[in-house]
């Protein structure tokens, strides 16, 4: 019973170890520039990771992810292959052209005025007085 335990807890270990990583740069195609905090995402298993501020990024996946998204803002977003031998990638992003990209925003709705040329928040000076116990202007106004 004890060998049985150790022998599968051994064999258990190594399954979970079963983990490929997959290194690489996220760059500008058109002038090599990296792309700081561009997304990867593993298709199979939606697990994803942020590039650093150099573009650099390492993510660990199981052997049965076969491809990884990655996508960046205002380019392009590329599927790239990792079924291979291959761990370590320089994925150029091309450069949306003639395209815009949508920012959007939300906001409280019941503090919001949005009939109005330009969204106007509505907070109420005596809520502020009581929640920061601010009494003067100047004060208020740093709210």
């Amino acid at each position: 019973m004890k060998k049985t335990f150790l022998f599968l807890s051994i064999v258990l270990s190594f399954a979970a170890a079963a983990q490929k990583t997959i290194n690489g740069k996220i760059v500008d195609a058109s002038n090599q520039r990296p792309l700081p905090q561009a997304n990867i995402i593993a298709k199979a298993t939606r697990q994803g990771v942020t590039a650093d501020s150099t573009g650099h990024f390492s993510i660990s996946v199981p052997p049965a992810v076969k491809f990884v998204l990655v996508s960046y803002a205002g380019y392009e977003t590329r599927t790239i292959s990792v079924d291979g031998t291959e761990n370590n990638y320089l994925i150029g992003l091309e450069p949306l052209v003639n395209e815009a990209v949508s920012v959007i925003g939300s906001r409280n709705l019941s503090r919001t005025s949005l009939q109005t040329p330009v969204p106007i928040d509505v907070i109420p000076v005596a809520r502020i007085a009581r929640e920061t116990g601010q009494t003067d202007l100047n004060q208020l106004l740093t709210y």
